[in-house]
């Protein structure tokens, strides 16, 4: 037996917890075998689930970004089923307790790659689970329980991020960086305020503020693509 009937309790409980439900825990239970702990293990079910991962990932942005062409697209999803991004929703749903290794690699249960892994197998097992409504439950899966984490992936890819913009606008023009000063900072460390602003070319542009550095910065380069006549001030 790959799982003791104590751990397969405790997952089929915290799948429930996800609201799935298993009517055999075989696969659920291989989602979580790592190689150096059996032969049988989350392999094959990886090799399904990324690609099941794809489709829906491919799904949503095709749908989502009608206007934009297939570089950027691909640039979106490969940065949404990263292993990075992956190891994070992973770690996100607590599955690093449930990872079975060899007790020789017990330090690999909080690997990104190892978690990510997991994760893609742990959707291979809900598409197999689900038949017909398989695709349904693993898009319900993915984007109800990581939208906010994959809008900010988004926003940082987003070719009309005032950073990304300003940037390419000041390498083209003038082959230089932006630079982000950070001006100030107020208030309690559980409610900071940010104030940047942004150089280019020798000249300073009108502040930026934000909940955080990053979002002060946005706001910055967000003022300066405004005075350089690149941004109407309602975008």
């Amino acid at each position: 037996m790959l799982v003791s009937n104590e751990n397969q309790n405790s997952l089929e409980k915290f799948a429930k917890n996800l609201g799935l439900e298993f009517k055999t825990s075989k696969n659920l239970n291989l989602a979580f075998v790592h190689p150096s702990f059996s032969k049988d293990n989350y392999e094959r079910l990886e090799f399904l689930g990324d690609c099941v991962l794809r489709m829906v990932v491919s799904d949503y942005l095709f749908k989502k970004y009608k206007n934009d062409d297939e570089g950027k697209l691909t640039k979106l999803r490969a940065e949404i089923v990263s292993d990075k991004t992956l190891s994070l929703f992973a770690r996100k749903m607590g599955f690093s307790p449930f990872v079975k290794l060899n007790k020789n690699e017990k330090n690999l249960c909080e690997n990104d790659m190892v978690l990510a892994c997991v994760f893609e197998a742990f959707l291979g097992a809900i598409y197999l689970e689900y038949n017909v409504q398989a695709f349904d439950k693993v898009s319900n899966f993915i984007f109800g329980n990581f939208q906010n984490e994959i809008n900010e992936i988004e926003d940082e890819i987003d070719f009309l991020n005032p950073k990304a913009m300003l940037q390419e606008y000041s390498q083209g023009k003038f082959h230089i960086l932006p630079v982000y000063n950070l001006l100030e900072e107020k208030g309690p460390e559980h409610n900071k305020k940010f104030f940047v602003q942004v150089e280019l070319n020798g000249i300073k542009y009108k502040i930026g503020e934000g909940a955080s550095k990053k979002e002060a910065q946005k706001q910055a380069a967000k003022n300066a693509l405004i005075e350089l006549g690149l941004l109407k001030e309602d975008l």
